[in-house]
């Protein structure tokens, strides 16, 4: 029996998993619109409007884009949104966080605050603005109301606006004319336990004229910890007198892992109505999750409140649009909105809860001048209320962690886009584009995009594509800023470079290589000011490598990424306390927070009519970034309870894998009945199953394997 330890023992669990999850059967024939297991013809036609603001066929499209559809979600096994990108992403990673919300990120970007990536609902940007960014939709495990998601992986700032550094990720939901009839589903987890309920009703009431209604439910109450266990890395006693000894079980009761914030029950309720060039839609979500905590938690230990330490949320959304054709070649769409997001954090610093209150409107002009020209041109209007007592948290005075000042203020953002495609010859295509926000506190942001496409031939797609994508400081660091200096609110940009080769092989074959480098002005939370502060520039690159193939019967989607730090130069030589890298101090050259390599395989088999199975497998090759960190901060910090900490182990940033395998019945067309066993691996060694923490990586906790059944009961016609 070989030794699994390091060096070797790593390098043959993983294969062990290849071989099984290679050995599972694996995809099915999409009823959604997949574009990676399109025929020829087809996919020279499909549109995708993620990543443009002018029609544009899927493969002439000028980004990295993912699009996930409705059967993979549900064969995926995934019981929240993080869990699924991850599933199907290429590049997308996420980490715990000792307080909040998870970190998540794409190729190399992630932040403790989720504020470099953008999460749209059907267009409109759901990120809260004042402190928290991407809070909503993430840890709900009820999915049913998406359509699909399509992820843009690098900067997308062009065509969204502020703060989509790292990429966008973009849900459309289900409406009239999408989903028709009427079903339920329930879901039950063991191990992992939970339970939630789904309800859909769809009624098409003629030509583009329906409405869709949503309710989910769900009781969360996680993973008890004896099944995810909490490590840390270094020994340290508490002022209870209890030692937490390195690398063993933790001796309190720190709740169950992903349980719901207080173990409330959360909601998520859409109603969606179109007629004709009119649509509008309703979205309330309450939801929320609890945490770990940090080092000084677990100093401080009083048990009544460990299983207090998390965040929650609930966000109302009111969206309107309109579509005016004027003639053939010109249209108008008109866009209102409200947004009401409440958030409350406890744990950490000091508990607090904020609403902020956003009232948004938009106006675009479509417009083909000519065969080969295609146009849009649009203004946007955003005014966001800040400080508003919370209408569901009693925590605070409706104040963000960082304001000094109490009371009501105010920012608004003033925007302007448009883009450009022309087909310079039959083969070459050319987009020009780009966006300017004025915000109340910062000066104008420029987000310029270009790009040129060349489809070589019918099997074959070259993209030549450059980006610069903008960031502010969240509205309440800037708020704090100005009220203590007067200064301009602090912004980052990102230049991103990307040549991508796509090559449709075969009518089941597809592949794609992408290479990119990022030239980044870094703006990140350090203690040195405990705020968002300027740290310096950072200089990266990445390959990122897909294949698919999609047979009558089996379907499989293999991923690699490979993302490399190259350069971080400090604005300010006397910034020593921040969590990007530790390479400006002389220890190591890659990335805190980020595995350099990260492998997916996702595959799914029809074996009969009725049966189905699909299985996959997401690798993380380590974190040799937070081990410099670690060593910088024992070396140069003296032991900063706020980084990493080992007594000298290195287990906590060895590779992750975690496996997934699920089977399906279709007992009949109106009733499905679904078995998943999850993270598999875990049954075995439970450390394959292990998920760092966020600027403290040296901490980990184990996610628990579990196993969830699913059953849906249609009663009418269905998508």
């Amino acid at each position: 029996m070989p030794n699994l330890n390091r060096p070797w023992g790593g390098f043959i669990r993983v294969m062990i998993v290849c071989l099984v999850v290679g050995s599972w059967p694996s995809a099915a024939e999409d009823e959604e619109i997949d574009v990676f297991s399109l025929s020829l013809e087809e996919l020279t036609t499909a549109k995708v409007y993620t990543a443009t603001l002018t029609d544009t066929d899927q493969r002439l499209t000028p980004a990295s884009v993912t699009r996930i559809s409705r059967e993979q979600i549900d064969r995926s096994g995934a019981r929240n949104l993080d869990e699924l990108l991850e599933v199907y992403v290429p590049a997308f990673q996420w980490l715990r966080k000792s307080t909040t919300s998870p970190s998540i990120g794409i190729r190399g970007i992630i932040s403790d605050r989720n504020s470099k990536i953008l999460l749209l609902v059907n267009g409109r940007v759901m990120n809260t603005r004042g402190e928290r960014g991407v809070v909503s939709e993430r840890m709900l495990s009820m999915l049913g109301d998406i359509h699909y998601i399509e992820v843009v992986r690098g900067p997308g700032s062009a065509i969204y606006g502020p703060g989509a550094i790292a990429g966008v990720i973009h849900i459309v939901t289900y409406d009239g004319s999408s989903f028709e009839g009427t079903d339920v589903q329930m879901r039950q987890g063991f191990e992992e336990e939970f339970s939630n309920l789904e309800i859909r009703h769809g009624n098409k009431l003629g030509e583009d004229k329906g409405y869709f209604i949503y309710y989910g439910v769900d009781r969360y109450l996680g993973a008890d910890q004896d099944d995810a266990r909490a490590y840390f890395s270094h020994e340290f006693e508490s002022e209870s007198g209890d030692t937490v000894e390195a690398l063993s079980h933790l001796p309190f009761n720190v709740g169950g892992d992903r349980q719901s914030m207080l173990n409330k029950v959360r909601h998520k309720l859409h109603l969606a109505y179109e007629n004709e060039g009119f649509h509008t839609w309703l979205r309330y979500t309450k939801g929320g999750q609890g945490a770990l905590g940090t080092h000084r938690t677990y100093v401080n230990i009083d048990s009544d409140n460990l299983e207090k330490v998390g965040s929650a949320y609930q966000q109302l959304t009111l969206m309107m649009s309109y579509e005016q054709p004027v003639t053939e070649d010109l249209r108008f769409e008109y866009e209102l909105s409200f947004d009401m997001n409440d958030i409350m954090a406890i744990g950490g610093a000091p508990a607090f809860s904020a609403r902020e209150d956003e009232y948004y409107g938009r106006i675009m002009m479509y417009w083909d001048p000519a065969e080969k020209h295609k146009a849009a041109f649009g203004v946007a209007y955003s005014f966001e209320v800040f400080g508003k007592d919370s209408s569901a948290f009693d925590t605070g005075s409706g104040r963000l962690n960082n304001i000094v000042s109490p009371g009501q203020w105010s920012t608004r953002t003033f925007s302007t886009l448009g883009e450009y495609q022309w087909e310079m010859a039959p083969k070459w295509h050319l987009f020009l584009g780009g966006r300017a926000d004025k915000h109340t506190y910062t000066d104008w942001l420029f987000s310029p995009r270009a790009a040129i496409v060349f489809a070589a031939t019918d099997k074959d797609t070259l993209k030549l594509v450059y980006n610069r994508s903008v960031r502010r400081a969240d509205d309440g660091d800037i708020r704090a800023l100005i009220i203590s200096t007067d200064d301009e609110g602090e912004t980052e940009k990102i230049d991103n470079y990307e040549l991508r080769y796509e090559r449709q092989q075969q009518e089941s074959l597809w592949f794609a290589l992408s290479a990119y480098y990022s030239d980044y002005d870094v703006l990140a939370w350090t203690f040195n000011t405990s705020r968002s502060t300027d740290l310096g520039t950072l200089e990266f690159y990445g390959l990122e490598g897909e294949v698919t193939y999609s047979g009558k019967k089996l379907r499989a989607i293999l991923s690699h990424n490979y993302t490399k730090h190259h350069d971080f130069d400090l604005a300010d030589p006397t910034i020593t306390l921040q969590n990007v890298s530790a390479s400006p101090y002389g220890f190591g050259d890659d990335l805190a927070n980020w595995s350099n390599h990260n492998t997916k395989l996702a595959m799914e088999y029809d074996f009969t009519e009725k049966w189905m199975g699909s299985s996959s497998v997401r690798i993380i090759w380590g974190y040799p970034g937070g081990e410099d960190l670690a060593d910088y901060n024992s070396a140069v910090l003296g032991n900063n309870i706020n980084f990493p900490l080992t007594d000298g182990s290195d287990k906590a940033w060895e590779e992750s894998v975690f496996l997934n395998m699920g089977v399906q019945y279709q007992a009949n067309e109106n009733t499905l009945v679904r078995f998943d066993a999850l993270n598999v691996l875990g049954f075995f060694d439970e450390d394959l199953n292990k998920r760092n923490a966020f600027q403290r990586t040296s901490m980990f906790r184990n996610e628990a394997p579990a196993v969830m059944f699913t059953v849906r009961k249609t009663f009418g016609p269905s998508d």
